[in-house]
């Protein structure tokens, strides 16, 4: 889902391609088509990914081959979005744990000036007593933490691992810009040899007031298919709670999706609808192919929320044609 397009300056958005090939794809088989090769390397049928090949001869936009349907790419004036994650996990680099980041900063200094070290957080079971807790997360792996003043934007760096995470997203193009000046010096600073996990997640909050739509029911703005009961007119105006979770393969060997959608109500007691689509590939990744994988999820995630929404919803989002 893209909000907002605004003029950003021109950076790297290939950072970790090489001489502006198409990484992890063989030219040769994709200009053959109508097969590819997938992340894994198996021949596949051609399912749109090689579209940034000029010379394609694909049939791309395969309206069945998400699994979500097609649907208009478009920005949205009054996005629903709450927060934008996209993190690469890699075998352990021990130095990011033992050296100051220094050079790692001055990279990204430009769009995230703020630093400080935290800890990496620890999921422990509940009635684990407090000096437990406590020792437990003072012996953790520590994050460094490069942030904008608002925190609205936010890269962490640890062993293994590489995140920027914004709460203000513009548009896929200005995000992946952003990620790929990251990814850029990750590669120069530290060169991981491996990317062991890939993964882009959009998380939607739909808050029906700020849409001007507090007098629709759930079962106007959400698709009957996915808002279950609270599209039911006996029970729907009495659903306090209720959230859902599924695990989506994706077409073309690509990796899936873990979609957690329901009603979830904030402190004040404000009910909101959550779409939340974590895309992710546990497909070990040489590191001249994730901007690739990430184009690749940013266009499913699109679809995905289309699928979820109504026209009423999508409408008063004020959808625009994106150029991009």
């Amino acid at each position: 889902m893209e909000p907002k397009d605004n003029e950003i300056s021109k950076l790297e958005a290939r950072a970790w391609t090489t001489e502006g090939s198409v990484s992890m794809l063989n030219a040769r088989s994709v200009l053959s088509a109508p097969h590819r090769e997938d992340f894994s390397g198996k021949a596949v049928p051609c399912d749109g990914f090689c579209r940034s090949l000029t010379e394609c001869r694909c049939s791309l936009e395969d309206p069945h081959e998400m699994p979500f349907p097609e649907s208009e790419r478009v920005l949205y004036d009054h996005n629903t979005l709450e927060e934008v994650i996209c993190q690469v996990r890699f075998a352990p680099i021990l130095k990011i744990d033992t050296e100051i980041p220094a050079a790692f900063q001055d990279g990204v200094r430009s769009f995230v000036p703020m630093y400080r070290r935290a800890q990496a957080t620890v999921n422990l079971p509940p009635g684990i007593p407090i000096e437990i807790a406590q020792a437990v997360a003072s012996a953790s792996p520590p994050v460094h933490e490069f942030f904008t003043p608002d925190e609205q934007w936010k890269v962490g760096l640890a062993r293994d691992f590489v995140a920027l995470s914004t709460r203000a997203y513009e548009n896929w193009r200005h995000f992946r810009e952003r990620f790929a000046v990251v990814a850029r010096f990750l590669r120069e600073t530290y060169g991981p040899a491996l990317l062991m996990r890939t993964g882009l997640r959009y998380r939607n909050r739909i808050n029906r007031a700020a849409l001007g739509l507090a007098d629709a029911s759930w079962g106007d703005l959400i698709e009957p298919r996915f808002a279950g009961e609270l599209a039911d007119s006996a029970v729907g105006s009495s659903v306090v709670h209720i959230l859902r979770e599924l695990v989506i393969s994706l077409s073309g060997n690509v990796g899936q999706v873990r979609i957690v959608h329901g009603l979830e109500r904030l402190a004040d007691d404000t009910e909101t609808y959550v779409i939340d689509g974590d895309f992710f590939t546990d497909t070990h990744l040489s590191t001249e192919g994730v901007i690739d994988v990430l184009d690749e999820f940013n266009r499913k995630a699109g679809r995905l929320y289309r699928w979820y929404a109504t026209d009423r919803l999508h409408n008063a989002m004020g959808p625009r044609p994106s150029p991009h």
